[in-house]
């Protein structure tokens, strides 16, 4: 397979959050973990993007992959794009997407089925 490389793909921006542990985000940013966990699909960190602005932007490359595949396809991506695409596959509401695990170096296969995405 030739990589190919596709910025839309890229993990969730963390904005100002990006490298810092939760304790740091806490002591740096007060209440606005808080504000995250009560409302993890529209929140936004300061110059970052919402669960539901990267999962409308992972969404659309995948539709595009999709249509445009002949065969298998590899997708390498974080946990944040990986939980998208899962959570698509299941038809699992948004809300949920931090209920699915994505451990270091998981694998997920995806297969197309005459009954919808099946999860192997």
């Amino acid at each position: 397979m030739e990589p190919v490389v596709r910025k839309d793909l890229r993990e969730i921006d963390m904005g100002l959050w990006d490298g810092l542990t939760f304790d740091e985000v806490r002591r740096s940013y007060p209440g606005e973990y808080e504000r995250r966990g009560a409302d993890i699909i529209n929140y936004r960190p300061p110059g970052g993007e919402s669960f539901a602005q990267c999962a409308a932007r992972v969404l659309a490359a995948l539709d595009e992959i999709l249509a445009s595949a002949h065969g298998s396809i590899l997708i390498v991506g974080h946990a944040g794009v990986n939980r998208v695409i899962v959570n698509w596959a299941k038809e699992i509401p948004l809300k949920y997407i931090l209920k699915i695990p994505q451990d270091y170096g998981c694998l997920n296969i995806l297969m197309s089925t005459d009954a919808g995405w099946l999860i192997v």
